[in-house]
């Protein structure tokens, strides 16, 4: 307490001490901000098909018909904010910069919006309250934490299918972005603070009306499965509802149509995979900037990313 004391003294001390007077600044002239001229050029493309999209309104102008648009200006800023709107695509707003060289921009066509507001948005369970992106922006690593719940052995037939499930499912949520950075086995996983890991560890509740859950694109994020609740002979871990979790973990929403990886209530025990519009989803929303926001809104400060093509597992 003494030293506490002391402290709060030296502090105070020259608390009464007088503030110097500011020195007489001569009146200065502010010089006008010199306006300049820019030029923003671009090609818009189709997300889903990589194909130019031609008459897309952007700012003034429109695209031609290999989807390519030039504006000119003059302003103080480089950077403009721009809305793209065309007939049959999402609207998408984002910044275009005079300093990028020649920028790719895609639309989203209306024909996946269905399946990309559930999967990305949560529009399936919470249509009034549509998400915005949340995804990884760097390669997660995966913690399998085999200490069991008591009386519970796990199988290495399991192990070994979860992460071959992870090996799969993180390129394929990620548009080929990602693969694993790491997939670890042990009994003392990363504190629960360390950002980059994704853990996966075991229950075995009986009672509970799941077969695993996991936090949606939390960094550090957790996938939680549950042990014999869903089994299949000798397999106590399905193929689908290990990718399922890893979807949740990257960021996506459970979908409303039972034939989806991502349905919340998949049944069966053979192998299981993302169909070809949940690839399809998964790719552009791994495009778009953390935030990115309904309909397809690039928060502001934040260009946008260039398209990832399209790849074939």
């Amino acid at each position: 307490m003494r030293y506490l004391i002391l402290a709060v003294a030296i502090i105070c001390a020259g608390c009464n001490r007088s503030k110097p007077a500011s020195p007489v600044q001569p009146d200065t002239v502010t010089p006008p901000v010199q306006s300049e001229k820019w030029t923003l050029t671009g090609q818009v493309i189709n997300a889903l098909t990589q194909q130019a999209v031609g008459g897309v309104q952007v700012l003034d102008t429109q695209t031609d018909g290999a989807g390519r648009f030039e504006v000119s200006g003059t302003g103080s800023r480089s950077a403009q904010r721009a809305t793209l709107s065309a007939s049959g695509f999402l609207t998408r707003e984002t910044t275009i910069s005079a300093g990028t060289n020649n920028p790719i921009i895609d639309l989203i066509p209306t024909s996946l919006s269905a399946a990309y507001r559930q999967l990305v948005r949560n529009g399936f369970e919470a249509p009034s309250s549509l998400e915005p992106v949340r995804r990884w922006t760097t390669a997660p690593k995966f913690y399998i934490n085999t200490t069991m719940p008591i009386g519970i052995r796990a199988l290495e037939s399991d192990l070994v299918r979860i992460e071959d499930g992870i090996r799969s499912a993180v390129p394929s949520f990620t548009g080929g972005l990602f693969h694993p950075a790491a997939i670890v086995r042990g009994t003392t996983p990363p504190p629960s603070n360390e950002r980059g890991w994704i853990v996966i560890r075991f229950i075995n509740d009986s009672t509970a009306d799941y077969c695993g859950r996991a936090y949606v694109a939390a960094d550090p994020g957790e996938i939680e499965f549950n042990y014999n609740r869903c089994s299949c002979g000798s397999i106590r871990v399905r193929s689908r509802t290990i990718k399922h979790e890893v979807g949740h973990a990257l960021g996506f929403w459970h979908a409303s149509e039972e034939r989806m990886l991502m349905f919340g209530k998949g049944a069966g025990c053979g192998e299981a995979d993302l169909t070809e519009e949940e690839r399809d989803v998964a790719r552009i929303a791994y495009t778009r900037p953390q935030l990115n926001a309904d309909p397809d809104s690039d928060p502001a400060g934040t260009a946008f990313l260039r398209p990832v093509k399209r790849i074939t597992d």
